[in-house]
């Protein structure tokens, strides 16, 4: 396949889906998430196959590299995850998808670049943009009622497409199982590739990394957590859905944040299902959304950070008071714990990002002694928003930042060492700014 870089370049990426194989995508490319030097790509076929990933440095197509073939098996469900690694940190490439050693040809460019590797002694920090998305449901017509929001999803995608932001996060509700699908690996393969089958997602999901965390959506709407009768075989396909770098068994032994790196930010990513013991009358067992060890187990992440901004994500409200039934505020005495926690050990660079609300908000918790709590809730994109009034349960709320209606945001890092910020803007869905904020290294900073 030497040069097959070169004629890819020259535009031969046009012919749509499946290409000169016989096996063909049910979902996917997804690019997973990123090192510095190493990256994973997720994809599903419609049967077994042998697949390899060709790549190289944007402009040098005649000098391919590969990964080693590898066979795509029926478990779990024709779908695999192909680490790329030894790459150059803070570098473009380009990439193609060999099935059974012919190339799948896509209506777009494939193509990645690898996190920026910032030495803490470094003269210029760099700047970076990344996007936070939550509540993405697509109507099928096969098995859905008319959904209101389902003729917005194509142009709010090509919103944030058009943003070129170098991630994407995702913030829960990345995908909506309906009631009994998550009991058949069929209705939920077919759920998944009907909403991910917009020309501008596979394009978002196949050019940048996206990281993600699910909440209630992913598993049928429903608070039960691990507790769901079909809980496992709803994690495997979430776990398909989206690649990571690290083992989900590895993350099972200890509930333990899942922790990247992006730039000088640290992210840690909270689990608010598998974790999740609903409070039963009667029952001397205390219920549960995050369970104390993780929080104590995330506590201990964030104190060894040495990050300019510690951002703690979940795909439920944490800071958030009222008690919606996904979020934090649902457990007052867990809540509690984690402002406790919180309280006994000051991080610098604290800040919360989370989805699963069904609105979107900024959230301002002024604490005695401490620097404030901030938590920046977005969401949904294209499903429906959330039915209740929240306005009257959240007494943090900046004023002005409600979001009842479509929405998602842009974060933009910059700043010198020592003096970076994050620069928030949340649109609306006609990619209108609605509100914007900047949060300073020293509005986070205990003195």
């Amino acid at each position: 396949m030497k040069g097959l870089g070169a004629a890819i370049g020259l535009g031969c990426v046009l012919l749509g889906w499946g290409g000169l194989h016989a096996r063909e995508l049910i979902w996917g490319p997804v690019l997973g998430e990123a090192h510095s030097r190493e990256i994973v790509i997720g994809m599903q076929l419609d049967g077994s196959a042998e697949v390899q990933i060709l790549y190289w440095e944007s402009g040098e197509p005649g000098v391919e590299k590969s990964t080693p073939p590898i066979q795509v098996q029926a478990d779990p469900y024709y779908s695999t995850s192909i680490s790329i690694s030894r790459l150059k940190p803070g570098t473009r490439y380009e990439y193609a998808i060999l099935v059974d050693e012919d190339p799948l040809l896509l209506p777009y460019r494939l193509r990645f670049s690898t996190p920026p590797l910032v030495h803490p002694d470094a003269a210029d920090f760099p700047t970076f943009t990344f996007c936070l998305l939550s509540g993405v449901q697509r109507h099928d017509p096969e098995t859905d009622s008319v959904m209101r929001r389902d003729q917005h999803a194509t142009g709010m995608i090509s919103q944030v497409l058009a943003q070129d932001p170098d991630f994407i996060l995702w913030l829960g509700n990345t995908y909506y199982l309906r009631p009994g699908e998550a009991g058949s690996p069929a209705a939920m393969t077919r759920r998944l590739e009907y909403s991910r089958n917009l020309p501008d997602l596979m394009t978002l999901l196949a050019t940048r990394p996206n990281w993600a965390t699910w909440s209630t959506a992913e598993t049928e709407g429903s608070a039960l957590g691990a507790f769901h009768p079909h809980f496992l075989q709803a994690k495997t396909i979430y776990a398909a859905a989206w690649p990571t770098l690290t083992p989900t068994r590895l993350r099972e032994i200890q509930p333990t944040p899942r922790q990247f790196y992006y730039g000088d930010l640290s992210f840690h990513v909270l689990d608010t299902n598998a974790f999740r013991k609903p409070e039963v009358d009667g029952s001397s067992e205390g219920s549960a959304i995050l369970g104390q060890a993780q929080i104590d187990n995330l506590i201990r992440q964030l104190k060894s950070s040495q990050a300019a901004f510690k951002l703690v994500c979940a795909g439920s409200p944490l800071i958030h008071p009222g008690p919606h039934a996904p979020g934090l505020g649902s457990d007052k005495a867990e809540q509690e714990y984690l402002m406790e926690r919180l309280r006994q050990n000051p991080i610098d660079g604290l800040f919360f990002l989370t989805g699963g609300l069904g609105m979107g908000e900024f959230t301002k918790r002024v604490r005695s002694g401490a620097v404030p709590l901030y938590e920046l809730a977005v969401g949904p994109l294209t499903a429906p928003p959330a039915n209740s009034d929240f306005n009257s349960q959240n007494y943090y709320r900046e004023p002005g930042t409600g979001m009842k209606a479509a929405n998602y945001a842009l974060i933009r890092v910059d700043g010198p060492a020592g003096q970076r910020k994050l620069e928030i803007t949340v649109y609306n869905e006609v990619n209108v700014p609605v509100w914007s904020a900047i949060i300073h290294q020293d509005d986070l900073r205990h003195r």
